[in-house]
């Protein structure tokens, strides 16, 4: 299966050079890894000091970044931060 890449169930099989792509995509996940990270330390943090105003800065503008990631795995990224 030459060319073809897996992204959390979808399978997309393409027939060309796929190298541009595939980097893509594992910039965009990287993104998101280091995204859930800091907004899960941010969460733990705002349960211990529910009023640090900062935190909340730092959480909108996490969740700014969320909203700047490609429409198709925006959706994967909100769920798993809401749970």
């Amino acid at each position: 299966m030459a060319g073809a890449g897996r992204i959390k169930g979808i399978t997309i099989e393409i027939g060309g050079n796929t190298t541009k792509l595939v980097a893509s995509l594992k910039d965009v996940d990287k993104q998101i890894k280091n995204t859930q990270t800091a907004l899960k330390d941010v969460n733990k943090l705002l349960k211990m000091d529910p009023g640090n105003t900062e935190l909340l800065r730092q959480k909108q503008k996490l969740l700014r970044k969320v909203t700047a990631l490609p429409s198709n795995l925006k959706c994967s990224l909100l769920i798993s931060l809401l749970h």
